[in-house]
């Protein structure tokens, strides 16, 4: 963890020495401290978080996964699950792009919602998410996957312009492996294509 805290401090190092020479160091020490950490915070923030959503972005999940590799190499097995929005650009297309951005929102927000406190959540891009989780149990993952499934079938019955689905894929990054994050990230992919490709028998659809 504490490798993933500097990850997210390191973006305000330049700040924090912009500050100083602008002068701001001349205010008084409490305003200035009050200041800095301010600052700090919504720099943070740009850089971690997703400007649509407010969850981790693409870079955070970049960081964050090398340093669960790394864990898992000592021990720590993890699993990463992908999730994709089915049929979004038919919403885009239908409802316009604001509507599409609404959708998305709302999506991250349940899936917020459905991941415990030692879980990760970030937008990978487009209308995908990828959590990561400390569980690899075959029977944990899918109860993951049943809490979102129930969380979707509310979403859907507060709007009904659409019937908003996911189609999810998962891999298990164990102790004894050596991949790389992006072959590791290849196969999560790869497991979410075979998924989407297998709808009609009703796997890995939540729906």
């Amino acid at each position: 963890m504490v490798a993933y805290l500097i990850f997210s401090l390191i973006p305000a190092t330049g700040l924090f020495a912009q500050i100083l020479l602008s002068g701001i160091a001349y205010i008084p020490s409490s305003v200035t401290v009050s200041i800095v950490i301010l600052f700090v915070f919504v720099q943070n923030s740009r850089v971690r978080n997703d400007h649509l959503t407010g969850i981790f972005n693409r870079r955070q999940l970049d960081f964050y996964l090398e340093y669960k590799i790394e864990q898992a190499r000592q021990g720590k097995a993890f699993t990463a699950i992908l999730l994709d929005l089915d049929d979004f650009k038919i919403i885009n297309d239908t409802h316009g792009h604001l509507v599409g951005d609404e959708v998305i929102k709302l999506t991250a927000k349940l899936l917020d919602s459905c991941i415990g406190k030692n879980e990760f959540l970030a937008r990978y891009g487009g209308d995908e998410f990828l959590i990561i989780t400390t569980k690899y149990e075959p029977a944990d993952i899918e109860q993951i996957a049943r809490d979102i499934k129930i969380g979707l079938d509310e979403l859907n019955k507060v709007d009904d312009r659409f019937n908003v689905t996911m189609s999810y894929g998962y891999f298990t990054y164990m102790p004894d492996m050596t991949i790389s994050s992006d072959e590791f990230i290849h196969l999560v992919d790869k497991r979410l294509l075979s998924n989407k490709k297998n709808k009609k028998k009703n796997r890995g659809n939540i729906s």
